[in-house]
C-alpha cells in the first residue's frame, strides 16, 4: 500500500470513527470484512468482539491504514483516512488489545523466534524497519515472514498474542491480523 505522495496531515479534531461499508481480503486469502459499518463517536469508548478469525483485529489493521479497504472508507472525523499521510493518522490514533501481554524485550522477541535476527540487526532493537519492512532486504523479509508460521500456512494468533505475532509477520505481509 503505497503512501499518498505528498498527503496533508490528518486534520486534529474530536476523534469520531466511521467505517463505511468497508470490504477488505488478504492477499490470496478469502474476504474477512463484508461491507461493514459502524461508528463511534469522540470519546466514546466502544468493543469488537466476537470469535477468532472475523475481521475485529482486521479492522483495527485499517484504521492504521496498515492496509487500506478494497472498498468502502474509513473516516476520522469526516476525513478519509486513505488521503492522509499515514505518520500524521498513527500519531492521533492510539488502540489497546484486550489481553496483550506485557513482556520484557527478551522474552517477547524468543517468543516470537526474532531474537538472534532483531540483535544482529546494526541498530539491533531501535532498527527502523520501515512501512512493511521496506528497509529490510527481501531475504529478511522472508526471515520475518516465516517466524510463527506452522507447517507453511500463517498462523491466526487471539487477540492476547496478536501483537507479538504481527510484529514477526507484518514484514511480508503474511497477515497475523
Amino acid at each position: 500500500m503505497p503512501e499518498v505522495a505528498d498527503a496533508p496531515a490528518l486534520r486534529p479534531g474530536p476523534g469520531a470513527v466511521v467505517f463505511d461499508a468497508v470490504r477488505f481480503a488478504y492477499p490470496q486469502d478469502a474476504p474477512v470484512l463484508h461491507e461493514v459499518s459502524f461508528g463511534a463517536a469522540a470519546g466514546q469508548t466502544i468493543a469488537l468482539v466476537g470469535a477468532t478469525r472475523v475481521g475485529k483485529s482486521t479492522a483495527m489493521a485499517l484504521l492504521q491504514r496498515l492496509w487500506d479497504p478494497d472498498q468502502g472508507t474509513v473516516r476520522i472525523d469526516r476525513q478519509n483516512i486513505s488521503g492522509v499521510s499515514r505518520d500524521s493518522l498513527r500519531a492521533a490514533i492510539g488502540l489497546e488489545f484486550q489481553g496483550s501481554p506485557v513482556l520484557n524485550r527478551s522474552a517477547a522477541l524468543r517468543l516470537a523466534q526474532a531474537e538472534k535476527f532483531v540483535l544482529a540487526m546494526p541498530e539491533g532493537l531501535v532498527t527502523v524497519v520501515g512501512e512493511r519492512g521496506g528497509n529490510l532486504s527481501g531475504g529478511q523479509r522472508v526471515g520475518c515472514g516465516d517466524r510463527g508460521r506452522s507447517g507453511g500456512r500463517t498462523s491466526r494468533p487471539d487477540a492476547g498474542s496478536h501483537q507479538l505475532y504481527y510484529r514477526a509477520s507484518a514484514f511480508d505481509g503474511a497477515g497475523g491480523l
